[in-house]
């Protein structure tokens, strides 16, 4: 029916309602716009990164240095009769071929050399994330070195351990070895997350001439002169199918990391995956290997196949965990650079412990041989706890 209008009020009045309901129409025409493009933007966002690897490393990178914060805070325990050399550059033609140095300031001659590797899922991550840990560690008596890489995808498995076996073959120089106090014949590697996935592979390669030719990663030092290995919350086998993060996007993120590192989508039809699987490469030509991680660590289950591949083989391994029921949430993956924890320091002392046990190292007095039993954790007598 018709509405019907009597008088000039009437008339005002159903001009005002025709204005306001052109108004909510216009209204609801333009929110629905609003709506269409945020949809529109983010379906345009996943779809970029579902389908381009780069962006999805990108978006990572971005709510890295948005909320990863810049990790613990471990400066006021860097003693000062340490000195560091920084940025060393030991490939003039490689952007990221530089180096970091730290050893007693009263060092003299040959100090046995820890050659460190920082983690960062293959794509994120600089070596100056290690300095202040090293820097107690070297203040022990050794020479620690901390090794810069190319991320991914940038630079594609193997060519961070390329870059490492560049690092190593520059610090044997005489020169240099002259310099930073290094004895050549006495190298540790050691590396934690992906960085322990580097050091292990070229630790391998080092000591299995076959694997290095197979898996075309050439040795740089001789066997003889690696003295052990060092891994904490170690990423060492690409084949698994865990990821780096818990909970939502575990496996978005993991895809997204091997994708970037191995080179393709589908990574795991990749033949290096053969040789990326480091538990099922490793022999009892091995150096004595140090196997750490937090109960706490989602990668947890990549140490345990890693100490367990050691044992099968007769390698040397000695391992530290903490039991997860009584340990802090806190102490997980690379729990270890956390030195204000009673665990790290435990780790700390622990690892000391180990390298000074496989090296010839003078019994220089460092930061955590002053630390009470108070301040350290009590340890999980079980080899591989139980996940």
């Amino acid at each position: 029916m018709d509405a019907q209008v009597h008088g000039t009020a009437d008339l005002a009045t159903a001009a005002r309602l025709a204005a306001r309901r052109r108004a909510r129409v216009r209204a609801g025409q333009v929110g629905l716009g609003i709506l269409g493009s945020l949809a529109a933007t983010a379906a345009t966002t996943v779809t970029a990164l579902l389908t381009s690897n780069r962006v999805a490393v990108h978006t990572i990178r971005t709510a890295s240095r948005w909320f990863g914060g810049s990790g613990p805070d471990i400066s006021a325990l860097v003693p000062d009769d340490v000195t560091a050399t920084l940025d060393v550059v030991h490939d003039p033609e490689d952007p990221d071929g530089r180096l970091d140095v730290f050893r007693p300031t009263d060092a003299v001659g040959a100090l046995p050399t820890v050659v460190c590797v920082h983690g960062g899922g293959f794509i994120n991550g600089t070596k100056e994330m290690l300095d202040d840990y090293l820097a107690v560690l070297a203040s022990h008596g050794f020479t620690a070195v901390s090794v810069e890489y190319t991320k991914a995808p940038e630079a594609r498995y193997p060519y961070p351990v390329e870059q490492l076996n560049r690092a190593l073959a520059f610090l044997c120089r005489p020169d240099v070895a002259r310099i930073h106090h290094i004895d050549t014949t006495q190298f540790v590697l050691a590396g934690d997350s992906a960085g322990a996935h580097i050091a292990a592979q070229a630790a391998i390669a080092i000591s299995d001439p076959a694997y290095a030719a197979s898996a075309g990663v050439p040795a740089a030092i001789p066997r003889q002169h690696l003295r052990a290995l060092v891994l904490a919350s170690g990423a060492v086998d690409l084949t698994m199918t865990q990821g780096l993060l818990g909970g939502v996007g575990e496996g978005w993120y993991f895809r997204t990391v091997l994708a970037a590192y191995i080179g393709r989508r589908d990574f795991g039809a990749d033949p290096c995956c053969e040789w990326a699987a480091l538990p099922e490469n490793v022999t009892a030509q091995l150096p004595p290997t140090f196997v750490t991680t937090g109960p706490w660590d989602n990668l947890k289950a990549h140490s345990y196949s890693m100490v367990t591949a050691l044992e099968d083989v007769g390698a040397e391994v000695e391992t530290l965990f903490f039991p997860r029921a009584t340990t802090d949430r806190s102490i997980g993956h690379e729990y270890q650079l956390d030195l204000n924890t009673p665990e790290a320091r435990t780790a700390m002392r622990r690892v000391v412990a180990f390298l000074r046990a496989h090296t010839a190292s003078p019994l220089h007095p460092g930061v955590a041989d002053g630390w009470d039993e108070s301040e350290l954790a009590a340890e999980d007598p079980l080899v591989v706890p139980a996940s």
